[in-house]
């Protein structure tokens, strides 16, 4: 009786589910000059060139104030915001850009102009004034600002980066990386208004009449926004955001490449490298539906498949390994069970799927219950 009513015993699993699936050779194309990245949403940090060393942003500092406008005035998409009474003071700051031939928005004293203006001549034209005038409007001072701004980058971890003396990036001691502007680029994807204005492709001013962006590629594979810059320093910069179709996902994207000869350099390396993006990610099956993953064995011989419960695939970006974790709990095997998962990991995502008993082994024999000695 004892032998009868004994719990059988655990079956041996024998998976043939390799422990990792290697990653591929990146063919991106990468800029041989200067600093780039490049960041995907889900994806991470998937490339960077040259050494992530600070170097002056030039106007691409404008993003960080706009971000710090919209947090200290806030806007949302459909709202002007409030009216900013142009000042002596602003008509000296047009007049300061004026003599060093800087970029710039022309205002008169008295003038009225909304938020959602003043965002619109630093985005687009990217007028030094209006940026300098913004910060002061909003935080008291250039000094109150740049604090407020050094803290901001404190705060979502952009270590590279430092502002410097004024809020429009053409002074060179605002500087940071491109693996910070990247991340920076993620940041501003988050704010409706900031990518709304950041994708129109001009904005009409009172006094300057139409002026188009400075982001000529605006548009172009799937490129959606976001600044250009460029300085003595840093002859040409750019901090791009998009989306774009690869392995049949829709990927969004943001990078920036620093230190390219012009403006015009820094756009068409950025073109290329965003249309070479696609080709670097891939479709990856793990498993087809019901697929057989591996071997249930009895201790009296008898046998049964293990499955992977449903089809299993990932989409990688190629240079990212995946990692395959199975996990059994105890089964006897005579059971159409659930024995355990795999999960599957890669280098930004996790996931986990069931492998099961869907057909059982035989049960044992009455002679084999009753001679077992385990």
């Amino acid at each position: 009786m004892v032998q009868l009513i004994r719990p059988l015993p655990s079956a041996q699993v024998a998976l043939s589910i390799p422990p990792m699936i290697p990653a591929k050779n990146t063919t991106l194309s990468l800029p041989s000059y200067g600093q780039s990245a490049l960041t995907v949403k889900d994806y991470g940090l998937v490339a960077t060139s040259g050494a992530q060393t600070q170097i002056s942003t030039a106007s691409i500092a404008k993003v960080i104030t706009a971000l710090c406008i919209l947090e200290q005035k806030p806007l949302h998409t459909g709202q002007k915001g409030p009216e900013i009474t142009m000042s002596r003071r602003d008509v000296e700051l047009y007049q300061q850009e004026v003599s060093h031939n800087g970029s710039r928005v022309q205002v008169y004293e008295g003038q009225k102009m909304s938020e959602y203006m003043a965002l619109q001549a630093i985005m687009i034209p990217s007028a030094n004034n209006i940026a300098n005038s913004l910060a002061e409007w909003a935080f008291g001072s250039l000094e109150a600002y740049s604090e407020y701004a050094n803290n901001f980058a404190m705060r979502h971890g952009l270590v590279n980066t430092r502002i410097g003396s004024d809020a429009s990036g053409y002074d060179p001691s605002t500087v940071s990386s491109a693996s910070d502007l990247a991340r920076l680029g993620v940041i501003a994807e988050k704010n409706a208004l900031l990518m709304e204005i950041a994708g129109q492709e001009s904005a009409v001013f009172p006094l300057s009449g139409e002026m188009t962006n400075y982001n000529s590629i605006l548009g172009q594979d799937g490129i959606t926004g976001l600044k250009t810059g460029n300085n003595e320093q840093n002859p040409g910069g750019f901090l791009f955001t998009g989306r774009t179709q690869a392995a049949g996902k829709s990927i969004e994207f943001a990078g920036s490449i620093l230190g390219a000869s012009s403006l015009s350099e820094a756009l068409e390396s950025s073109q290329a490298l965003v249309a070479s993006l696609p080709g670097n990610f891939e479709k990856v099956v793990i498993a087809q539906n019901s697929q057989e993953v591996g071997t249930v064995t009895t201790q009296w011989g008898g046998t049964a498949a293990v499955l992977l419960a449903e089809s299993t695939s990932v989409v990688r970006y190629r240079g990212d390994v995946i990692k395959l974790q199975p996990t059994i709990v105890p089964t006897s095997g005579t059971k159409a069970e659930k024995i355990g998962v795999v999960g599957i990991l890669t280098n930004n995502s996790t996931m986990s799927k069931n492998l099961i008993i869907k057909e059982p082994a035989r049960g044992p024999s009455l002679f084999w219950r009753l001679t077992r000695i385990r």
